[in-house]
Formats: structure tokens, C-alpha cells, sequence
């Protein structure tokens, strides 16, 4: 990795936010979908191209629109900003899913670390590595993000255009994650996307625990959350989800829930 990670200030309303993320890496994100397709064809099996995604991108954005309507508005700004379609900007969203497990077998992914403060005083702490596949290190960046009127804003990592794929928000809670294995993966939202979500609406790890076991999410993973408190991992997998809560966690990627 070389150079500075970008940093995006992206206040106001969903279109916006998307359109100030879209514009600030316009040139990044359009080198990036011409690069063999978001790098999906340096790993799939079979070539793709967009024509051929685009029932599938349909299915996922509609399921995305469902759960989270200002998630998909601001997809919407992001194209805007970027000067790039709106299925390439829901593309952006859905790599992991479009690789799907079956296709590309996991390698070692990542592992995430949560303590609460409990009480003693030492601080609350959420950390974790990052290992994807496709080398896409050289597509990270940094968003602000508050919408307009919330009283609370987000610090959230961010890969390629997606919206989201861990943070922590400025009412304590912070949010990581790790791939599971397992069901089947179908049209719902992504989990960076729940992510996000979570960020944006929720002030504790009970809240956002709540939250993620109404979302219809479209593959499996486990969430790790933490607040001063308490931390949490919530394991999701066909539907349900299972959560362990403890002043300290560790999870990589495996099931652990019996």
C-alpha cells in the first residue's frame, strides 16, 4: 500500500452523502470497475460481465431498498457523484456476494478482537485485521458520514464504493466483522451494508444485536460489537442469528455457537 488513505466528509441527506463519497473517488472507482470487472475476474472460476449480473444486481438492490431505503438512495448519489451507473454502483456493494462462497473458498480471513470497559476505567476497544481477497488494499478509505438532523455521526471503513464495512459512530458503538461459512446465500442485503445501518440508527451493542436479527441479510457472517459496557459476537446464518455477550471477545472464522 503507498500514498495516503483517503479521508471523506459526507454530511447531509442520503443522495448526498452517496454523491460526496461518489465524487471524491470518481476516478478510483471507474479505474476499479474497468479493472477486470471490480477484480472479479482475476479471482471467479468464469468470466462475468455486467449484462450478465444485471438480474441478480436487480434482485439484491430490491432487497436493499426493502431493508434500508436510505442505504439504496444513497447508492444512488454514489453513481451520480461518480459519473457511473447505478448497477455499477450496486456492483460496488455486492463483490462478496456475486464471488459467493462456493466459488471461491475462503483463505484465511479476518479476525476481530472486543473488550468493554466494564467499568474499569481502561476503555473500550474493537480491533481487528483485514485480509480480502482481490488485493484490494490500494481501494481503502475513510468515511465521516452524519445525516442530516441525527445528532450522531460514523467513522466507517470503506473498500471501492461500498458504503460501509466496519466502524464505529459517536454515540460508542463499534462495529467489526469476520466471514462464517455456511446456508445459502441469496438476494438480501450485504452484510457491510447491515453494517452501515447499524452505525447509522443504533447507541449499543442490545440495539444493534436487535437490529440485525430483523435485517434479511444475504449471506453469512458474524458481527462483532462492542460498546463501554458490554461485547458482543452475533453469529448470522439462514435467517437466525446466535449471540455470545461477554466484557471480552475473540472470533475468526468459524462458528463457535453450539
Amino acid at each position: 500500500m503507498t500514498g495516503e488513505v483517503p479521508f471523506i466528509q459526507a454530511w447531509g441527506d442520503p443522495f448526498t452523502i452517496g454523491r460526496l463519497h461518489g465524487t471524491a473517488r470518481a476516478r478510483s472507482l471507474r479505474a476499479f470497475l474497468d479493472d477486470s470487472l471490480c477484480r472479479l475476474n482475476r479471482i471467479l472460476y468464469t468470466p462475468v460481465s455486467l449484462d450478465e449480473l444485471r438480474p441478480t444486481i436487480a434482485a439484491y438492490a430490491a432487497a436493499i431498498a426493502a431493508a434500508t431505503p436510505a442505504l439504496a438512495e444513497e447508492v444512488r448519489g454514489l453513481a451520480d457523484g461518480a459519473g457511473i451507473g447505478w448497477a455499477e454502483a450496486s456492483l460496488l456493494q455486492l463483490r462478496s456476494e456475486i464471488m459467493g462462497y462456493h466459488k471461491i473458498p475462503t483463505m484465511g480471513e479476518c479476525t476481530t478482537y472486543a473488550r468493554a470497559d466494564g467499568g474499569s476505567g481502561a476503555g473500550a476497544v474493537l480491533a481487528q485485521t483485514i485480509d480480502l481477497n482481490g488485493g484490494l488494499d490500494d481501494q481503502i478509505g475513510v468515511l465521516d458520514v452524519a445525516h442530516t438532523g441525527s445528532g450522531s455521526r460514523s467513522l466507517v471503513l470503506t473498500f471501492a464504493g461500498l458504503l460501509g464495512y466496519l466502524g464505529v459512530n459517536s454515540k460508542g458503538l463499534a462495529v467489526g466483522l469476520n466471514l462464517v461459512l455456511g446456508g445459502e446465500w441469496r438476494p438480501g442485503l450485504p452484510p457491510y451494508l447491515a453494517i452501515r445501518h447499524v452505525l447509522d440508527v443504533a447507541a449499543s451493542v442490545d440495539e444493534a444485536v436487535a437490529i440485525l436479527g430483523d435485517l434479511p441479510l444475504a449471506s453469512s457472517r458474524c458481527f462483532t460489537l462492542c460498546d463501554s459496557t458490554k461485547a458482543a459476537w452475533v453469529e448470522a446464518l439462514g435467517g437466525k442469528v446466535r449471540v455470545h455477550e461477554a466484557l471480552e471477545t475473540v472470533h475468526t472464522n468459524h462458528f463457535l455457537h453450539s
